[in-house]
């Protein structure tokens, strides 16, 4: 009997020793358990990010971009030239619906601009004909390109992530995942409390830094605090910026049909 439960004894060290031989090796499943769960710790940490940026920039375009009617003046600046322009704006779906019509200089009065999403098409009304541009183009002999005219929508075609940040501000690096989009990278710094940009650096998608823009003179418009002015800077042509100002913004609703060439053509825009 005691020979049986010595022989028992010494199996049952056998089965832990070699089970603890095994949980004990390199290339053991604990290792391999360990490793696959700092992964997911790793993956579930940038999705947690993703998400937390994508959440920052709906906010922002939710506040800086409202349905409404916008007066707006825009300054040309070269050297010591100076060419101010004059328009109103009506936008509606976060930028999905943009109408400009200029109102000054008198060249430009019979112009309009029109956005659907990301097509753009300019109507001369004095020859009654309309012509589509891209985003990219800029705007007369400035270096305001169509699509920064008609304000973009951040937060349906940029993902990126918060690479700094402090008690008042976020700076976070975006890329486009819209080609059609004028500017492919965005150094973006935001304003914690407001939700409104403080700075934007524009690259192309080869890395070339192609203009800096400053939001300034932050006033509280429709219940929320927004910078009325916009000014574009150029790293390569220091005389020469842009300036964009927000005179007024009168919160409207508009009809889905307005925003179409036909009804641009026949006028049934200004009704509203």
């Amino acid at each position: 009997m005691t020979k049986l439960v010595n022989r028992g004894i010494i199996c049952l060290a056998c089965v832990l020793l070699i089970a603890s031989s095994i949980y004990a090796q390199p290339g053991s499943s604990t290792s391999v358990d360990k490793e696959k769960t700092k992964t997911e710790t790793q993956v579930t940490e940038k999705s947690v990010d993703n998400q937390s940026v994508k959440s920052i920039l709906t906010e922002m375009d939710s506040r800086m971009n409202k349905e409404s009617l916008l007066t707006v003046i825009m300054e040309v600046i070269d050297g010591d030239s100076l060419t101010e322009y004059k328009f109103l704006m009506k936008a509606k779906d976060n930028n999905q619906f943009l109408l400009l019509r200029y109102l000054s200089p008198d060249r430009w009065k019979n112009t309009d601009i029109l956005m659907i999403s990301e097509d753009i098409w300019i109507y001369d009304r004095n020859s009654d004909r309309f012509m589509q541009v891209p985003r990219s183009l800029a705007f007369g002999g400035t270096d305001i390109a169509h699509g920064d005219m008609m304000r973009l929508n951040i937060s349906n075609n940029y993902d990126g992530e918060i690479i700094a940040e402090d008690d008042e501000t976020w700076v976070l690096n975006l890329t486009s995942h819209n080609r059609n989009m004028p500017y492919y990278n965005i150094e973006l710094t935001i304003n914690k409390e407001w939700y409104y940009p403080i700075r934007a650096e524009l690259y192309s998608k080869s890395k070339k830094h192609i203009k800096t823009v400053e939001y300034t003179e932050v006033q509280e418009l429709n219940g929320t605090m927004k910078p009325t002015k916009y000014t574009f800077y150029s790293p390569y042509e220091p005389d020469k910026y842009n300036i964009v100002k927000i005179i007024d913004e009168e919160l409207k609703e508009y009809p889905d049909y307005i925003f179409n060439i036909w009804a641009i053509r026949s006028g049934l825009d200004e009704n509203y």
